[in-house]
């Protein structure tokens, strides 16, 4: 970012701040910061859980990030940015799944017991809603087929990295 590249003598404190902003916008736009940027601005109490849990697709460590430091994001005004980036937090964990079973063509409730053993309680259905935001979104290519309970993912580039918008 241009302005973190504008750097003054004794300015730390206002890089901290400007990346407090910087990183919950990045983050929904699908650039998570590095573990040395964390570290570098004493960050990682407060964003590491958030971003190791979506990098991973751990559902469970993403939302106790989030509630954690809740007051302080809503302070800011980056509670809504954060939460958006939860169904980034989805996509990667469907990814998982997807490599693990190893085909195009996965079972609802393959990817339902997925999502609940990492920390959110869904239905089949309340999963075939979120796998169509994914779609919809373009995180993911491929179709829900509702007769038979599967969704199936496109054999080429199941997982575009071109979904995310170009910071």
């Amino acid at each position: 970012s241009p302005v973190m590249k504008t750097k003054k003598e004794g300015g730390e404190g206002n890089e901290k701040r400007v990346l407090g902003y910087l990183i919950p916008v990045r983050m929904v736009r699908g650039c998570a910061p590095g573990k040395e940027l964390l570290a570098k601005y004493n960050l990682t109490s407060v964003y590491g859980s958030i971003v190791s849990g979506l990098l991973t697709g751990n559902l469970s460590l993403f939302n106790s990030g989030l509630t954690k430091n809740q007051r302080l994001f809503i302070s800011k005004g980056t509670y809504l940015l954060l939460e958006k980036c939860k169904v980034l937090c989805y996509r990667n964990l469907f990814k998982r799944v997807k490599h693990v079973s190893n085909s195009t063509q996965i079972p609802v409730h393959v990817i339902t017991t997925c999502f609940n053993i990492s920390g959110s309680q869904v239905t089949d259905d309340e999963t075939e809603c979120i796998v169509a935001n994914l779609i919809f979104k373009g995180f993911v290519k491929g179709y829900i087929s509702h007769e038979k309970m599967t969704v199936v993912v496109s054999k080429k580039e199941p997982f575009p990295r071109s979904a995310f918008k170009k910071v």
